[in-house]
């Protein structure tokens, strides 16, 4: 363990200390900054693509309820519980999307 100076209050701080005590400044030892931050790993166009499928399968998961909202179907809460429970099994989505669709509408 050895005293370095620091280079921004000249105070002496041991070559270890990530900062010094004094004003804080990170410690470089050899020119090289101890309290350096890592760097960021690079975003591959593989893990780009799982993560823009798996936004696009996640919005259109819910696709059955949102026609069923928007169409004013009187059944909306029962078609809403059939496409969050049982929609992954793409059968209750079908299920789902079709009843969505029918013609159990509330007149305005």
């Amino acid at each position: 363990m050895a005293l370095i100076r620091c280079t921004e209050c000249g105070n002496e701080v041991s070559d270890q200390a990530r900062s010094c005590p004094k004003c804080g400044a990170p410690v470089h030892v050899t020119g090289v900054s101890v309290a350096a931050a890592p760097r960021p790993v690079p975003a591959t166009t593989g893990r780009v693509l799982v993560a823009l499928l798996i936004s696009f399968i996640t919005i259109g998961y819910l696709v059955p309820w949102c026609i069923a909202w928007t169409r004013h179907h009187q059944k909306q809460v029962p078609i809403f519980l059939i496409n969050l429970l049982l929609g992954w099994t793409l059968i209750g989505w079908f299920a789902a999307l079709i009843w969505a669709f029918s013609s159990d509408v509330e007149m305005m």
